[in-house]
């Protein structure tokens, strides 16, 4: 029969990873660019997004002076740029629409405005949803 005694190894745990103060700070100022997510700066640093909230956290309970953004050549705020439709403006049709449906023997046939087809969507919904 075989035995195990007690001298196994102790298993090994990870070490923790250590981050020096600069490159917590450079992470933190990352964080607080405009429109950038924090897990995805996490993903980036391979950082649990967890560890990342309490970086910025603590830094901000430390009363360090925090940017509101970082100017960065690489981030830059992203300017409002008008366009200008060049399509037409096409009117609503005067002619009616024509909806005919074959259900079996059934034939529904429809003529309507426009302006009335959306009614006709929660008529005909209802119409399909009875019959089933």
């Amino acid at each position: 029969m075989d035995t195990i005694d007690g001298n196994l190894p102790e298993p090994s745990r990870p070490r923790r990873r250590l981050y020096s103060p600069d490159l917590k700070a450079k992470i933190v100022r990352e964080c607080l660019r405009p429109g950038v997510s924090i897990a995805f700066v996490a993903r980036q640093y391979d950082i649990n997004d967890n560890l990342l909230h309490r970086w910025i956290r603590e830094a901000k309970a430390s009363g360090e002076a925090l940017p509101k953004y970082l100017p960065n050549d690489a981030v830059e705020m992203a300017a409002f740029i008008p366009l200008r439709n060049r399509s037409p403006v096409v009117e609503a049709s005067s002619h009616p629409v024509s909806i005919e449906l074959k259900r079996g023997e059934t034939i529904i046939s429809m003529k309507l405005a426009v302006a009335d087809l959306s009614l006709c969507a929660s008529f005909l919904s209802e119409i399909l949803n009875a019959s089933n």
